[in-house]
This record gives structure tokens, C-alpha cells and sequence, in this order.
């Protein structure tokens, strides 16, 4: 009985570790707008810009003119929204590209480095690189 016990914690355990902490969205505009509207990644880019101890998990993967994108939860303690980020030539997401995207959503995604451009459609996130995907 004990062995059970402590088999359907561990798994419980397990299955917590795995998942995003719970966040709270206080901006309108991210409740207001989708992920590619442009006052939506206005917003993000400025929240960002401040923004300490940002985490990220990988969410859904699209294809889209020929370019690969992927959506991320991102969250602090201010921030719960979704960025866009451009990962078509993004060094350490081949697999990730690969197998598109399937079995990576929910996984965290450490020490990402990215470029921010801007033009007459808004911000858009080029991913350079990543620290690792925790699963």
C-alpha cells in the first residue's frame, strides 16, 4: 500500500514540475488583442524592455511564408502574454523545427537571445539562440 502511495506522488510530482506557474493578466491590451496585433506586440515590447526574470515555454508552431515562428507563454510577476518569435534560423532549435513543435508545448525554454525589429507593422522577435528546453 505504501509503494502505491508513494508512486502516485511521485507522479504527481512529476506532472506539477512540468507545468507553467499560473499567472495573472492586468493588461487590457493583452486581453483586448491576439498575439500579432500590432498594440499587442507594442505593449509586450514595452513590458519587456524593463522586464527582470522573465521565463518562457514553448507554446504552438506555425510556418508562415516560408519562415518558422514560435508562439511562447512569457510571464514575471507583471507579465502574462505570448510572444511571436521568429526561429527560422535559430541555433539550437533544430529539433524543434524538425518535428514542428510537436511534444515540445508546455516545455520551458531557458536564456533566450533575441533580436527586436521594428518596422510599419510593429515589433517582431528574431530568436538567435536558447539556453536549453526543459521538458
Amino acid at each position: 500500500m505504501i509503494k502505491i502511495i508513494l508512486s502516485v506522488l511521485a507522479i504527481c510530482v512529476l506532472m506539477a514540475a512540468c507545468n507553467r506557474p499560473e499567472c495573472k493578466n492586468t493588461n487590457p491590451i493583452f486581453e483586448n488583442n491576439k498575439p500579432d496585433a500590432i498594440a499587442y506586440r507594442q505593449s509586450l515590447h514595452e513590458e519587456l524592455s524593463t522586464a527582470k526574470d522573465v521565463r518562457y515555454w514553448a507554446n504552438e508552431y506555425i510556418e508562415q511564408d516560408g519562415k518558422a515562428y514560435m508562439f511562447a507563454n512569457v510571464q514575471n510577476n507583471n507579465i502574462c502574454a505570448t510572444a511571436i518569435f521568429d526561429i527560422t534560423n535559430t541555433r539550437g532549435l533544430e529539433n524543434y523545427r524538425e518535428a514542428k513543435g510537436k511534444s515540445y508545448s508546455g516545455s520551458e525554454i531557458t536564456d533566450l537571445r533575441y533580436d527586436v525589429v521594428s518596422d510599419s507593422n510593429g515589433y517582431h522577435y528574431i530568436l538567435q539562440s536558447i539556453g536549453r528546453i526543459i521538458d
